[in-house]
């Protein structure tokens, strides 16, 4: 139930743990299994957060896809 549970919320789970990134996997006798390891992708300059789309905005390049989203909406012509 744990696992599923957690499945569920993974989404949230980088956030709650002040990590890039969280991934659930259960070992082969059905127990949770926990890794800590470098995260995938390039640092975002905003955040810190390390992920695989970071410099993907071209307005943006530095930063991943939340920030990049969070800086156009709330700063529009920051970079014109």
């Amino acid at each position: 139930m744990e696992f599923e549970l957690l499945k569920e919320e993974a989404d949230i789970l980088d956030n709650l743990f002040i990590v890039s990134q969280v991934e659930i996997e259960k070992t082969e006798d059905g127990e949770l299994d926990i890794t800590v390891q470098h995260a995938e992708g390039e640092k975002c300059q905003r955040c810190w957060k390390y992920d695989i789309r970071t410099g993907e905005n071209e307005k943006y390049p530095d930063t991943c896809p939340r920030c990049a989203k969070v800086l156009e909406k709330n700063y529009p012509d920051l970079q014109e």
